[in-house]
């Protein structure tokens, strides 16, 4: 076909053909192998218009036309006005018609009649052709220009070294024509001192090696003019025949070089640091100064350019050099980087200079980075001195002693005296003028004594007025320097400490009025300085009967030596210490309390600080509780459930001797571990951890519990199943300080009741094993019925595939009554999938009243949610129920099946935790449940019933509550029962798929098939085969190991593989993903079993496996689970 290429949209053909019939035929032709036919014209003069108006890619002529023109004249004409291809079709044609038409040069010939593989030959050849012939036409312009306008000269020389060919720029470098030096000798022209360097460079290269060279060539003026060439040996018949080269005039470039060598020599000496930089910012040239100021070789230097060691000025170079030129620039400063990283600061003076063509920015530096720090030195300190008197939080000063001269103030003068320190400089306000009345006179005498001796150091503190009005409390430090000589002067600083003064008073009253009893005595002789009235309380003193006073003199200790104990604890600097002690008050009434002691300095004496806190009250109090607390432990000690108390951090506080039992821990080593060590719990299922019910109950505040699905796992490692609940511990105001657990082994109980629901599950089946045959045997009546009739159909497709569809609705049912008595078989964990409740309920029903003459109305929610549920088990609890109720009518009637959404409000009736559920209710017209019997019937081994085992409602109830549900019934003797069962919603049409048909489910790739029954393998190879997958199968596992190995190594691998997990005699599906794993660590496969609950189909992942196919299945359902794992992996 067509090279698309060439023509990115479909070619536009011009059709010339007088018959017809032939030119519809071609035009329909042209349009189906994607042409775009333009046109259809019958005679010469038509075609010569049409190709002019409407430009075609390509015209099909008929040679003999219609009228004075034949197609070749036509061809002719339109060739001469345009370049198109041009195919001729002819029926038949002699030697001259065919010499007449070759003179066109046409693109080919089409014999008639025409065939449409013909046609698309002639026509993509044509184009092909055409085009390019048109790029070679081009490709010579394009190169004959390129050698006519190239600066560089292109020559060629024979053996003998004579110009064979020279390009038309020679004549600007030389002078001469290149007709005029053809033929003559290259070395002619090349100066007397460079031939021999140059014959001997030709010389010594090996054929088709590169010659390269640069020499000075002699032109018609007589100047020499240097030149370099690069040319290449040739070889013909393997003899050297001459040489290919280009010429480049490098003229300017070696003038400037020499004048650069001469500049050198004048610079390289200068000891100012001097750098020549071309326009772009690399370095043409650097002095010894300049390499050496940083560390580097001259040559380092033009390597890296100005961005090597200036990045800031490399990347700014461009403009400073464009400045330069226009007019140049200032002397700047800049950082130049030296080889060790260090920075240096230059001071550059540049100047524009042009050699020859060739412009140049030239730098003249020297190192100022002494000056620089010296500058940066005397700044920084005027800052940091600047800065301090700036923050200084006080107010400092200097002034002269004999005038009163103020030389200078700074700091927070606004801030403590609402004055500004030109309110003082300039004497609009003075020192004296702010001191507050009543402090003036000791102030002022200060003063005096400040002012009349030398070397006097002044401390004191009084209040000041401040410019609002305001009063603030000051120190005031200042000294005289009065130094023989010297003028006197005083320097001095005032500090703001009102803060300090209220903290003070606050303090003060703090010691007053605080509630422990606080005495200070002197550590010397043990008199009392000073307490506070809590004190005064407590002993019943009064303070003048206290001060001056020792603790011996007021009879305040039981005992000597206690005061002597508390004395040395003060005095040793233990003051994280606290000491019980007994103190006596005035009226002989005792106190216990709890009292520190440290040694202080008050007013420059060692003094202690005695603090006592009476705890007598609550020393009462905590031998309240101490009895309390034992009747609890003699309480919990007699009870037969284990217990743990945690705080609200979960670490535990209490246990009882069954838990201690029970978890093997002594209460001694458990006390304040986190609970999860003590009491571990793990699910009975996948032996995962359980959430720690200490986060539940404080997150939730409400009690959880587990019934029978959690494993306590003791000290000793050994495992018991518990059932366990917890409840928060709340104080008098309602708020969670903890948590309480109880808990009972139910291994025993467990054990007995699983024997007892296998047994129950036994005299189910038996109830419907009638019931369940005679469907059994209406299902396969359909079936074979069905399939007769198909067979004797198949003349009819549309009447055989409606019988095939009603046998495989039959087929569906069956499967859905053996998925059923599956539930029966095993009592395993619920394995939770997100569910259609209502589809759930009528097929759960339907399969309980199999048989039986009891009809079921349903009202189910349209708009019902879906819920999270092993449906196997949940529907094994639909079936007890409605075989109670079957039990409950032997005569017939008719059971109310409904289900809603409800949302459950906190603390409601039902004992569930806030939410949205969905209710199930199953309702029956038969004789009811005595009122005094309702409340038992969940309870395992209770009966009504002359041969019942008394676990179906009790397995019913364990299930729901396995599912997080609940269930309850109701009745009245007479009218029946009923019973609701609440189960936890999901969110809205989370995990539920709408349904999908056959095409949703198609698919590519390889697959590999491993089933020991052979028909499982055909129908199943011809349905993977029908959804585009193709297919391999395997008779076992061994088998399927070696398909796969062998695909893996050819380089065809498969992308899925389905293992049937049973085959007898041979190597089943678990033992071969294994296998297969070991050689590819990523294969994906599904496990395929008609046993549902196998383990392997409840935890494909546990073994290995990506997904997992329940036989018997459709191919809908192949195409499902096939689809949704590849989708996965990938």
């Amino acid at each position: 076909m067509l090279d698309r290429s060439t023509h990115p949209t479909p070619a536009k053909i011009l059709v010339v053909e007088d018959e017809q019939i032939i030119a519809q035929f071609v035009t329909e032709a042209l349009e189906r192998l994607g042409y775009l036919p333009v046109g259809s014209v019958d005679n010469g003069e038509a075609a010569i218009a049409a190709a002019r108006d409407r430009r075609p890619d390509i015209i099909l002529m008929d040679i003999r036309l219609r009228g004075g023109m034949d197609g070749i004249e036509a061809a002719r004409r339109i060739r001469a006005e345009r370049d198109v291809p041009i195919i001729y079709v002819t029926s038949n044609a002699d030697q001259d018609t065919v010499e007449a038409a070759r003179d066109t040069e046409p693109s080919g010939y089409l014999n008639k009649p025409i065939n449409e593989r013909d046609l698309l030959t002639n026509v993509d050849s044509a184009l092909y052709k055409h085009s390019m012939e048109r790029r070679l036409r081009e490709s010579e312009e394009k190169y004959r220009n390129l050698l006519a306008n190239i600066n560089d000269i292109i020559y060629s020389l024979d053996a003998e070294g004579a110009i064979t060919f020279m390009s038309p720029p020679f004549i600007l470098l030389s002078g001469y024509a290149p007709e005029e030096v053809t033929g003559r000798p290259l070395a002619d022209f090349v100066h007397a001192d460079d031939a021999a360097a140059l014959n001997a460079a030709w010389r010594g290269e090996k054929v088709g090696d590169t010659v390269s060279a640069e020499f000075r060539m002699i032109t018609g003026s007589g100047r020499a003019v240097w030149v370099r060439t690069s040319a290449r040996r040739v070889l013909e018949e393997g003899r050297y025949a001459g040489l290919n080269g280009v010429l480049t005039d490098i003229d300017a470039r070696k003038r400037a070089e020499m004048e650069l060598e001469k500049f050198k020599f004048m610079v390289e000496g200068a000891g100012e640091e001097i750098y020549l930089a071309h326009p772009d910012g690399s370095l043409a040239y650097v002095n010894e100064a300049a390499a050496r100021s940083l560390g580097y070789a001259g040559e380092e230097m033009l390597g890296m350019g100005f961005r090597g060691f200036d990045p800031a000025f490399g990347e700014n170079y461009s403009g400073h050099f464009l400045e330069l030129k226009r007019g140049g620039v200032p002397p700047f400063e800049t950082v130049h980087r030296t080889r060790d990283g260090r920075a240096v600061v230059k001071e550059m003076r540049s100047v524009y200079l042009k050699i020859g063509e060739d412009e140049y920015a030239c730098g003249f530096g020297h190192d100022i980075t002494p000056r620089k720090r010296i500058e940066e030195k005397l700044r920084e300190s005027e800052r940091r001195y600047r800065f301090f008197l700036d923050n200084f939080p006080g107010i400092a000063y200097q002034f002269y002693v004999d005038n009163g001269e103020m030389l200078f103030i700074h700091g927070a003068i606004e801030r403590i005296t609402g004055y500004t320190g030109e309110d003082f400089l300039a004497g609009a306000v003075s020192h004296a003028a702010i001191v507050h009345p009543d402090d003036a006179a000791r102030v002022e005498a200060e003063r005096q004594a400040l002012y009349g001796a030398s070397g006097y150091a002044s401390f004191i503190e009084y209040r000041i007025t401040r410019r609002d009005g305001g009063l603030r409390w000051v120190l005031h430090s200042a000294l005289n320097f009065s130094d023989a000589g010297a003028r006197p002067f005083v320097q001095g600083v005032i500090y703001d400490i009102t803060e300090r003064r209220e903290y003070a008073m606050l303090l003060e009253s703090v010691f007053r009025e605080m509630p422990v009893s606080i005495g200070i005595t002197e550590a010397s002789n043990g008199k009392f300085v000073m307490v506070n009235e809590e004190f005064l309380r407590v002993s019943g003193y009064a303070r003048e009967e206290v001060i001056g006073r020792t603790t011996a003199d007021l009879g305040l200790y039981f005992g000597q030596s206690d005061r002597e104990s508390i004395r040395g604890i003060a005095l040793s600097g233990r003051e994280d210490h606290v000491v019980e002690v007994r103190l006596k008050g005035r009226d002989g009434r005792s106190m216990t309390g709890l009292m520190t002691a440290t040694s202080i300095v008050l007013g420059g004496r060692t003094c202690i600080l005695a603090v006592v806190q009476d705890i007598s009250e609550r020393r009462k109090a905590q031998e309240a509780l101490a009895g309390e607390k034992e009747r609890l432990m003699v309480t919990l000690r007699s009870i037969g459930d284990g217990v743990i108390t945690t705080d609200t951090e979960g670490r535990v506080t209490l246990m009882n001797r069954v838990a201690e039992e029970l978890t093997a821990w002594p209460i001694e080593e458990a006390l304040d571990r986190p609970l999860g060590e003590v009491f571990r719990l793990r699910d009975r299922g996948n032996r995962e951890e359980f959430p720690s019910p200490v986060e539940t109950v404080i997150r939730t505040g409400g009690i959880t519990g587990r019934e029978a699905d959690a494993l306590l796992v003791s000290k000793t490692g050994r495992e018991m199943i518990i059932a366990n609940s917890g409840a928060p511990i709340r104080d008098r105001e309602s708020n969670i300080i903890g948590v309480v657990l109880v808990f009972r082994d139910i291994t025993e109980r467990e054990r007995i009741e699983e024997g007892l629901r296998n047994a129950q599950k036994l005299e189910s089946i038996g109830m419907l094993a009638g019931g369940i045959a005679h469907d059994f045997n209406n299902l396969l009546t359909g079936i074979f019925g069905y399939l007769e009739l198909a067979r004797d159909s198949l003349a009819s497709a549309e009447e055989a595939a409606g019988y095939l569809a009603s046998a495989l609705s039959v087929f569906n049912r069956a499967r859905d009554l053996t998925q059923q008595l599956l539930t029966f078989s095993k009592d395993i964990k619920p394995i939770r999938t997100p569910s259609s409740i209502g589809t759930l309920v009528r097929k759960s029903v339907g399969f309980a009243l199999s048989g039986s003459k009891i009809n079921a109305r349903f009202t189910i929610s349209e708009k019902l949610w879906g819920c999270a549920v092993d449906e196997s088990q949940v529907g094994q609890v639909i079936d007890n129920i409605v075989i109670n109720a079957q039990q409950a009518m032997p005569e017939g009637g008719t059971i109310t099946v409904s289900a809603d959404n409800v949302a459950l409000p906190r603390g409601g009736r039902i004992p569930l935790p806030p939410g949205r559920y969905v209710r199930i209710v199953i309702g029956d017209q038969g004789i009811g449940i005595p009122r005094d019997l309702l409340s038992k019937i969940f309870d395992p081994f209770f009966t009504t019933k002359q041969k019942g085992s008394g676990l179906g409602l009790a397995t019913s109830y364990s299930i729901i509550r396995k599912h997080d549900g609940h269930i309850e019934a109701s009745s009245e003797p007479g009218k029946g029962s009923s019973f609701s069962i609440y189960l936890p919603a999901i969110a809205e049409d989370a995990g539920v798929q709408r349904s999908q048909g056959l095409d949703d489910y198609r698919g590519t790739g390889r697959v590999l098939l491993m089933d020991d029954e052979g028909f499982i393998k055909d129908v199943a190879g011809r349905m993977l085969k029908h959804l585009g997958y193709s297919v391999e199968t395997a008779q076992e596992g061994s088998v399927a190991v070696k398909l796969f190995r062998e695909a893996l190594e050819r380089g065809e691998p498969f992308d899925a593989v389905i293992l049937d997990l049973t085959v007898p005699g041979g190597m089943g599906g678990v033992e071969t993903i294994k296998n297969i794993r070991e050689i590819h660590p990523g294969a994906r496969a599904i496990a395929s079993s008609g046993y549902s609950v196998d383990p392997v189909m409840a935890h494909p992942d546990d073994y290995g496996f990506s997904g997992t196919l329940i036989k018997p299945f459709k191919i809908e359902e192949l195409g499902k689970a096939l689809k949704e794992m590849l989708a996965k992996s990938s």
